[in-house]
């Protein structure tokens, strides 16, 4: 009943936009009704205009936004991904050898470092986007790449889990 309640008042508020105007009458029961035709013991309901507003666009110049102290470095970017080795990809290396690849669109901007993890530890903090490592054990790892700010904070992130296969010794 709550809900038939909700939907009939939500109704009373958008009725007059679009049909103009909305009558309410209560039957034998004490159930309210509402309609968009007059019938014998119903009032006219008038409903207050909505106030609108018009939205205010910010100035784009950015010696305004250096002037009230905003940073105006451009944090869009569209993707970041492991593009080697791929998200659930094995690789046969029985020296433990792969090399990561780091694919940033659009490319990376001024100012901006890419951070790529391996299994939560550290391997490189830069510009490059490729690192080569040796020795890594078998199994599953997860590497972790995100592009950062001057101040080390991650702009976008992902991940990807890949498998050593090598041999036992």
């Amino acid at each position: 009943m709550k809900l038939k309640l909700i939907f009939i008042t939500s109704i009373i508020f958008y009725l007059p936009i679009i049909q103009g105007e909305v009558y309410k009458s209560v039957d034998e029961d004490g159930n309210i009704i509402f309609t968009d035709r007059p019938t014998t013991n119903s009032e006219e309901i008038k409903l207050k205009e909505l106030k609108t507003t018009e939205t205010v666009k910010p100035s784009s110049s950015s010696s305004s936004r250096n002037n009230r102290g905003e940073n105006n470095e451009d944090h869009s970017y569209e993707k970041i991904v492991v593009s080697n080795p791929e998200n659930g990809s094995s690789v046969r290396s029985n020296s433990g050898n792969v090399t990561i690849s780091v694919l940033v669109k659009p490319s990376l901007r001024s100012g901006h470092k890419i951070l790529i993890t391996m299994d939560g530890k550290e391997l490189s903090k830069g510009t490059g986007t490729n690192i080569s490592l040796t020795n890594i054990d078998r199994g599953s790892h997860t590497v972790g790449v995100s592009v950062i700010d001057s101040s080390s904070k991650p702009i976008i992130s992902g991940t990807s889990t890949f498998t050593i296969l090598r041999a036992s010794q």
